[in-house]
């Protein structure tokens, strides 16, 4: 539905209107008068969801949004939209690129893949099933949404960790206040330079090869093998380990000890798959 043979797809999500309406009108993107249930704009190369406020809705969005691309690995998803922010150091109105997603619900946590080279400072965020205010609520991290856990675990599930991002921009310092629109216009139209620079670095990232030597996708087989890993948990292994091997320029032997390991359940594999992850990331 997305896809333009040769290019690179990009699919924003944002949660409310007025935060679209700026990337609308920058984009010229056009409302797609056959379809009714979602408020679905595009042009060209872009498609823009607003999926309504909280994590079910955005990820209801995004599956609709991704579920049939016909390239994955040629489609970037952005999460992108206000935040609040418990350090009142950040300036309002700052474009911040998401490096760690906790739920709060769940207390899961969900790590980007950041490989795509930038200049937006980064910081963690809680997506909380309510609005969140200052001293009123237990912070896990500086930012805080209602949609960023729900956008992530469903982009993921059809397109590649390191194609998928989250970008934030502060509106508030989790004071009681309520946004007024032409401010959060004024707000996204003076980042929306910045932004574009972003999503066309993120194209360029995308497009490159990312080849695995027969040596790295040999660890990577014997890995899956030995864990038992589910489907979804093989792909974020070599996610991952791709993300890691472009980073650091070496290869997988590092991982080699762990074929020794012994899994004898689920929470075995889970917290061996854990550490495994951790070590990719750095």
């Amino acid at each position: 539905m997305f896809i333009i043979i040769g290019t690179i797809a990009k699919v924003i999500i944002t949660a409310l209107h007025e935060e679209a309406r700026p990337l609308i009108e920058k984009f010229g993107l056009k409302k797609a008068p056959h379809i009714h249930r979602m408020a679905l704009y595009s042009r060209d190369d872009i498609s823009l969801v607003v999926s309504g406020v909280g994590k079910v809705k955005s990820a209801i969005a995004t599956t609709y949004a991704l579920a049939n691309v016909k390239s994955p690995e040629n489609t970037i998803a952005i999460n992108f939209g206000l935040c609040g922010c418990r350090d009142t150091r950040r300036p309002l109105g700052e474009l911040v690129f998401i490096n760690k997603i906790t739920d709060a619900a769940t207390n899961r946590d969900y790590y980007p893949e950041v490989i795509l080279k930038h200049n937006l400072p980064e910081a963690s965020l809680t997506t909380f099933d309510n609005h969140v205010l200052k001293n009123r609520n237990l912070i896990f991290s500086d930012m805080v949404d209602m949609e960023a856990s729900g956008f992530f675990t469903a982009s993921t599930t059809f397109i590649p960790l390191e194609n998928v991002y989250c970008l934030k921009l502060i509106s508030d310092h989790l004071e009681d206040l309520k946004l007024d629109p032409h401010m959060v216009r004024e707000k996204i139209e003076a980042c929306l330079d910045t932004f574009i620079v972003f999503i066309n670095s993120g194209s360029k990232s995308t497009s490159r090869t990312l080849p695995i030597a027969a040596n790295d996708a040999s660890i990577l087989k014997q890995l899956c093998e030995v864990l038992n890993l589910t489907i979804t948990q093989q792909h974020q292994l070599r996610d991952h380990a791709i993300g890691y091997m472009i980073r650091h320029k070496t290869n997988l032997d590092f991982l080699s000890p762990y074929f020794k390991q012994e899994v004898k359940d689920k929470a075995e594999r889970s917290q061996l798959m854990k550490i495994i992850s951790h070590e990719l990331r750095a």
